[in-house]
Parts: C-alpha cells; sequence; structure tokens
C-alpha cells in the first residue's frame, strides 16, 4: 500500500515538472520592428495591436519608432499564426512641448487658461481599426515585420 502512494506522489511529481518545462501556452515567437512614415522618420508614440481574432497582443512603440510583441504575462513573444495589425494611442497633445504653465507658490494658475484644443492624430485614421489598416503578418517563428503608417 506505501509503494503504491509512493509510486502516486511520484508521478504526480513527474507530471509537474513535465508541465513547467513546457509552460502553459506562454511565449511563443519574437516578433518585432519599426513603425515609420513614408519619409523614413518613425512614429514616436503609441501602441502596435496584433489580433487573431480570437486573441490581442500588444507591443509600445518607443520614440524611434520600434516594438517588441508582447505575449501572455509579460514574456516577449506571441504564438505563431495569422494576425490582423492596427494602432492604438497615435495622438498626442497640443501642448506636449508647451512651457508649463506658470503656478504661484500655492500651486494656483497664474494667467488665463490655455484655448481647448484637439489632440493631434498622428497617423491615418485607416491604421486605427484592424479592419481598414490593411495590415497582416503571419508569424511562423521569429519574425521582424515593419509598420509603414501615413500621416493624417
Amino acid at each position: 500500500m506505501v509503494v503504491l502512494h509512493i509510486r502516486r506522489v511520484f508521478i504526480l511529481a513527474l507530471f509537474a515538472f513535465l508541465l513547467a518545462l513546457t509552460g502553459c501556452g506562454g511565449g511563443g515567437f519574437a516578433v518585432t520592428g519599426k513603425v515609420t512614415f513614408p519619409d523614413g522618420s518613425p512614429l514616436d508614440t503609441g501602441t502596435v495591436v496584433f489580433d487573431s481574432g480570437s486573441t490581442v497582443f500588444y507591443g509600445g512603440v518607443d520614440k524611434q519608432g520600434n516594438y517588441t510583441m508582447m505575449g501572455t504575462e509579460g514574456s516577449k513573444g506571441i504564438p505563431a499564426g495569422s494576425y490582423q495589425i492596427y494602432l492604438m494611442g497615435t495622438v498626442r497633445s497640443p501642448y506636449a512641448d508647451a512651457e508649463p504653465i506658470p503656478t504661484d507658490a500655492d500651486g494656483n494658475q497664474i494667467g488665463p487658461p490655455r484655448p481647448e484644443l484637439p489632440d493631434i492624430q498622428l497617423v491615418a485614421n485607416k491604421f486605427l481599426q484592424k479592419g481598414t489598416s490593411g495590415l497582416q503578418c503571419d508569424v511562423k517563428g521569429k519574425t521582424e515585420f515593419n509598420i509603414p503608417v501615413e500621416k493624417p
């Protein structure tokens, strides 16, 4: 009876060890690239979205236009498959490079408030939805996918 119990514990421990080695569906293939305009300048903000229809993965765009797709639990990489791609967060405040509003010693604004201005859209609207972006990527292994975008 004790041998049977030890054997069950051993089998369960072996199963847990093998499961830990293979992971639980996490990981995947590294997908990187650069988002640029026709003149070669980079898009310097936003998020690249890879949408498989059932799962969505995100990669932030840095100041040089580079992105890396992030998988589940922060792992770098996504599963193999076909993805439609679009962008999010590609707006900038018209005050992004403006001087700070002057304040008094108590932190109260001095002078008139700034006029209300709409945010500045950095890419053409078609790149903001998967149905209109025209961007698709098949991930079969480590993938570099550069994304050409247009200004509005």
